[in-house]
């Protein structure tokens, strides 16, 4: 768009145009012609004319029939966006244009063509291009730059193509760099990785397993216009070469605004970022201490993992392998499988593979959850390798889809020589421990083994809270050596990606705690040496980075509710010690974790439609945990907003909202995330009268309220000392047949707005236990905690109710898990060390209104 905005300009008039970004812009040619000046960074046009008349319509561009304009019509008016793709198989450089100026002489921006690979050597590191000249033979000026680049996808392909890459330097990052400057007068076969040296740059030897993307790019130069065409070759070294539809992408630089940017960034360990800036044997190697350490190279560490390839059966009856392989790409490796014990009907053959931990050959074993032709199979292997510990990761039924045959009976069951009988079963949150007694026909002594089956890891994906999957690991590692027998057989679905997960996260967990320093990308190259495609996905790689921080930062903080008392006796005294402070360094720790999720995007709290609603411009639910309001919607029609955000108690994900004291301005929006999360149980941790004017009542005290479409009608009072309850009925009146929703609402009185923490731990405690009866009695719904801020007192109730839960399932108190599960979603709940030091008092006050704390081991 010109500023200043008039049909005419006079001689020397400069204007400036805005570009949307991504955005294709065209210019006017001939007479009147706009140039850009090249003395200036700025999108500065001079008319070079006495007057230079702006057109109104822009024709349709008569390009390659491939692309597919919307709207697709003959002319478009000024300014008018449109959209650009192409038909299936290709990709275009740009995804919109808009109508500004139009030229009759404009270089087509766009043209697609395709170009092949072929001899590929992954022992010397080079393949074959058949490169050809781009347009007319080169003149003067004209010339073709070879850009080799790691990994093919759009992104990559246009920042290469329309970037400034540099030279190969091996002391740096593989990425993008010039490999040769060509004078193409015809067609040629150019051996790409010879490790030739020409004009400046080196045609560096490729590396096997690699994924590539190769440009012949030429940049012709005009007065309107650099113009960039560039001619893509994808391939991979190493593995089966695919084309995969390379592309021919033309641009205009002054008008094309391409922006690459990092999708997010993430704390990890690593040592200041040196190994990912150096080609050492180490290079990804990462050190204890934290700094921020960007997503893309973690994806980059990804591209770069080798995929070993399977080796033949290693026996003649591939049809009874078969049979016993529901995922035949995750075979496992000659050398390194389970080999069973001949019997009358098996052939010795498991998909399972023995897999390393750290300085611990074979201290796993890595299977295929069993089939219904394998359970006996299974179960032989168990007695075999004398396990006592399984770990499941999978689900039985995942998605309508049978992940794993159900191997173990309910009571007692025969399976072969094999009887099986199960113990005891013990449930908590995601986890169900299960004792089985197994006996072998024939054998005298039985033995006993325990499964851990993890309910909380999807098929492909990561769990949302890794606290748990670190204890599952330290309780696997503590079984393991109270009672030292084989390996820990770990399974999940077809073995590899959940399994190689934790099997990874072990291993590392050991390494940090033993030398100060993870190596994350050798262990996972390290595993699938042993079984093929160990960590399955790049979700479940990062994933590794973002939990071992946690459980290398945090440690092991669980504390037996039997020696809850002589610990927090431990910490008072610690807290008259400066250089002792236990509290201090924990909340230290926690605090540089919580530093991970100040990056979530709050992209719907930042609009500026939204921003009134936000009491603390630093306080702002995430994209990803904010609840979005379906019964107040936005003037175009969308979801509404408010300031709140989900939490998980120990038992139960999302269970809690946490929102702020409503303003008069968005009572509304409160009531309407009551009424679509049935919200029975309402938590007020502030009393409206200290507060400024903005705190306004938001539930009638007598009688009856109507806030917008909704209708709030008080049932009954019950005053208390410590607090006062309200028995509230809600109806929607666009929602007249739904019948109305019971709400208790409880207001905490004794806790002064100058006091930072609460005087009495114990009022809390006995709050939380009115509140927790009435929502098992609702059984269904959320329970919504509020306060002046949405932060300040909220976390101290919401981590009073995840350690009661704790304790309860548990025998166990963590505060730090506590904490680090809240400021996942909201990083301001628990703000200081103070508020964390409270809650330790909490649990204990929890603990003392028992007679023993034997009820909870």
């Amino acid at each position: 768009m010109p500023s200043p905005q008039q049909p005419d300009f006079g001689l020397g008039l400069c204007c400036l145009l805005r570009r949307p970004q991504g955005v294709v812009v065209l210019h006017e040619g001939g007479q009147g012609e706009l140039v850009l000046d090249s003395e200036t960074q700025s999108d500065v046009l001079n008319v070079r004319n006495e007057t230079h008349h702006v057109p109104w319509k822009c024709q349709k561009p008569q390009w390659d029939p491939r692309f597919i304009f919307d709207p697709d019509q003959g002319t478009y008016n000024p300014m008018e966006v449109v959209k650009m793709r192409c038909t299936e198989g290709y990709w275009s450089s740009a995804t919109e244009m808009v109508c500004v100026k139009m030229y009759p002489d404009t270089p087509h921006p766009l043209d697609i063509s395709c170009r092949s690979v072929h001899d590929i050597s992954p022992s010397h590191g080079t393949a074959v291009l058949p490169l050809r000249p781009i347009a007319r033979p080169p003149t003067a000026g004209r010339e073709h730059q070879l850009i080799v680049a790691v990994g093919h996808n759009g992104t990559a392909l246009e920042g290469a193509c329309l970037g400034e890459p540099q030279p190969f330097n091996a002391s740096q990052e593989p990425g993008t760099y010039v490999a040769a400057v060509l004078n193409l007068t015809g067609p040629m076969d150019f051996v790409l990785g010879n490790g030739t040296h020409g004009q400046g740059y080196h045609n560096a030897a490729l590396q096997s397993g690699w994924d590539y993307m190769a440009l012949l790019r030429h940049v012709h130069r005009s007065q309107q216009a650099e113009k960039f065409t560039c001619v893509c070759y994808s391939f991979s070294v190493g593995e089966t070469t695919t084309i995969q539809n390379p592309q021919r992408t033309t641009a205009l630089s002054p008008c094309e605004d391409v922006e690459e940017q990092l999708s997010s960034t993430l704390l990890h360990p690593c040592d200041a970022g040196k190994e990912l800036c150096n080609q050492t044997k180490n290079r990804y190697t990462s050190i204890i201490p934290y700094v921020l350490r960007p997503e893309v190279l973690l994806r980059r560490e990804w591209t770069v993992l080798d995929f070993p390839k399977l080796r033949p059966p290693p026996f003649t009856a591939a049809s009874k392998r078969q049979s016993t392989d529901s995922h035949l790409p995750s075979l496992s490796d000659d050398h390194c499988r389970v080999v069973l014990q001949p019997t009358d009907t098996g052939n010795g053959y498991i998909n399972a593979s023995y897999v390393d931990s750290y300085r611990s050959p074979r201290f796993f074993i890595a299977a295929q959850g069993p089939l219904p032709g394998t359970v006996v199979d299974f179960w032989q292997m168990v007695w075999q390798e004398k396990i006592s510990v399984i770990v499941m990761l999978t689900g039985l039924v995942e998605q309508n889809k049978t992940k794993c045959e159900q191997y173990w009976p309910e009571q007692e069951q025969v399976y072969g020589d094999f009887t099986v009988t199960l113990n005891n079963t013990r449930t908590t949150t995601g986890l169900v421990t299960r004792i089985f007694c197994l006996h072998k026909a024939g054998c005298g002594l039985p033995r006993v083994v325990e499964q851990f089956h993890y309910l909380l890891w999807p098929d492909h994906g990561v769990p949302r809270n890794p606290a748990q999957l670190l204890w599952l690991v330290d309780v696997v590692n503590k079984r393991g050596s109270e009672a030292p027998a084989g390996p820990v057989l770990v399974h999940c679905s077809a073995g590899i990606g959940r399994t190689g997960t934790f099997i990874a996260l072990d291993f590392l967990l050991k390494m940090g705690k033993a030398e100060g320093k993870v190596d994350v990308f050798h262990c996972v190259q390290r595993l699938r040496e042993q079984r093929v495609s160990m960590v399955q996905t790049k979700e479940q790689y990062i994933f590794l980075y973002e939990v071992l921080l946690e459980g290398l930062l945090c440690g092991s903080t669980g504390i037996p509710v039997e020696n809850i008392a002589s610990h927090i006796r431990c910490l008072r005294e610690a807290e008259t010690s400066r250089h002792n402070n236990v509290l201090e360094k924990e909340f230290k720790n926690l605090q540089k974790f919580s530093e991970l999720f100040q990056l979530l995007p709050c992209r719907e709290a930042e609009k500026p439609s939204n921003q009134s609603k936000n009491r603390k411009p630093g306080i702002l639910p995430a994209d990803s945990y904010r609840p979005i309001l379906m019964s107040s919607l936005n003037a175009e029609g969308s979801p509404g907003y408010i300031n709140a955000v989900f939490a998980d108690t120990y038992t139960e994900e999302d269970r809690l909202v946490i929102t702020q004291l409503p303003f008069l301005s968005t009572l509304v929006d409160f009531w309407a995330l009551v009424w679509d999360y049935a919200c029975t149980s309402v938590v007020v941790l502030n009393q409206l009268e200290e507060l400024d004017k903005t705190y306004v009542e938001f539930w009638p005290t007598q009688g009856e309220a109507a806030y917008g479409r909704f209708h709030v009608h008080l049932i009954s009072e019950e005053p208390g000392d410590d607090f006062t309850a309200w028995k509230l009925a809600l109806t929607n009146r666009q929602q007249p047949k739904k019948s109305a929703l019971e709400v208790r609402f409880w207001q905490l009185k004794n806790w002064p707005i100058q006091q930072r923490l609460p005087p009495h731990p114990a009022t809390i405690i006995s709050l939380l236990g009115k509140v927790e009866t009435h929502h098992r009695q609702s059984q269904n719904g959320h329970i919504l905690v509020t306060c002046c801020d949405g932060a300040s007192r909220s976390g101290i109730f919401c981590a009073a109710s995840f350690l009661c839960e704790q304790i309860q399932s548990e025998g166990l108190v963590d505060v730090s898990q506590a904490v680090r599960t809240l400021k996942r979603r909201r990083r301001q709940l628990i703000k200081d060390v103070e508020q964390y030091g409270l809650c330790y008092e909490l649990a204990l006050s929890y603990l003392n209104s028992f007679e023993t704390y034997g009820n909870f081991k």
